[in-house]
């Protein structure tokens, strides 16, 4: 699945940038697209300014996600604890995705743990899903150089539960 809405710049509110300046601190290759049939475009060196316009999550495998506290009567898909449904990532916004019983819904981040802790409310009971599995996801972003290159960098990887995030552009959007 593709997130087109991963940050950076989805879902903000309005006046919002339409990009985000980055000074570069390692080197690294530059390509043609975030897709698979992609070329070396460039190479963004150490020092250099560069403009990110926007970001692109390439869900290969999606999470595993346990419920924990049922739905509301009025909610749409109705969830039962225990149940599992599957897991698409944090959006910009800090939305989770979720798709259960062939319908998209999202929760927000505070109500979602991650395999292997807890979400961030003191009372427990109080969180919605539990990450059990972690999928398999890229996070890319489209950069544009002072030279006018544009192009896409792969800012961030995560194979079940080994993570890797780029030196660059990891920490731009801490939910992505």
């Amino acid at each position: 699945m593709i997130d087109d809405k991963a940050c950076p710049l989805s879902n903000r509110g309005g006046g919002a940038p339409d990009s985000i300046s980055k000074k570069i601190v390692k080197t690294e290759p530059i390509y043609s697209s975030w897709e698979e049939k992609r070329v070396l475009v460039g190479t963004l060196k150490s020092g250099e300014a560069v403009t990110v316009a926007r970001g692109v999550n390439l869900i290969r495998e999606p999470d595993k996600v346990r419920v924990l506290r049922p739905s509301r009567a009025d909610e749409n898909p109705l969830l039962r604890p225990g149940e599992v449904v599957q897991g698409y990532g944090f959006r910009g916004d800090g939305t989770y995705m979720i798709w259960a019983k062939g319908v998209w819904t999202g929760d927000y981040h505070d109500e979602v743990a991650t395999k292997g802790s807890g979400c961030v409310f003191a009372d427990k009971s109080r969180c919605e899903f539990q990450i059990v599995e972690n999928g398999i996801r890229e996070w890319w972003v489209q950069v544009r150089t002072g030279e006018g290159v544009t192009g896409w960098v792969l800012a961030g990887k995560s194979i079940h539960d080994k993570p890797w995030s780029d030196a660059n552009f990891g920490v731009l959007c801490v939910n992505d």
